[in-house]
C-alpha cells in the first residue's frame, strides 16, 4: 500500500513537472496564463506536501487492524482532503479545461 501511495506522489509531481514545460507558452488571455502558472506549481507541490500526512494516515490506519479513532485521525483525514486534495483535484480540472478552451 506505501508503494501505491508513494508511487502516486511521485506521478503527480512528475505530471505537475510536465505543465510547467508549458510556461512560456501562449494563452489566450493573461489571466489564463497566470492560473496556468498557479495550478502547474499547486500540480507539483501538493503530492510533495502530502508525503507527510500521508505517512501518518498509513500509520493511523494499518491495513491488518480496525482504524483507531480519535481526533488525530479525523484532523489528519480533514487535512487530507480539504487541504491537499480538493485543491490537487481542482487544480488538473483546470489543466484538463484550459487544454481544451486553448485549442480553440
Amino acid at each position: 500500500m506505501a508503494v501505491l501511495a508513494f508511487g502516486a506522489v511521485f506521478g503527480g509531481i512528475l505530471f505537475g513537472g510536465l505543465h510547467c514545460l508549458a510556461w512560456n507558452f501562449d494563452f489566450p488571455t493573461p489571466i489564463e496564463k497566470t492560473l496556468w502558472h498557479v495550478c502547474s506549481i499547486m500540480i507539483v507541490v501538493l503530492p510533495f506536501a502530502a508525503i507527510v500526512p500521508l505517512s501518518i494516515w498509513m500509520r493511523l490506519n494499518p491495513r491488518d487492524k480496525a482504524p483507531k479513532e480519535g481526533w488525530v485521525r479525523s484532523a489528519v483525514a480533514g487535512l487530507i482532503l480539504v487541504g491537499l486534495i480538493l485543491p490537487y483535484v481542482m487544480a488538473r480540472l483546470f489543466i484538463l479545461v484550459e487544454v481544451f478552451r486553448t485549442l480553440f
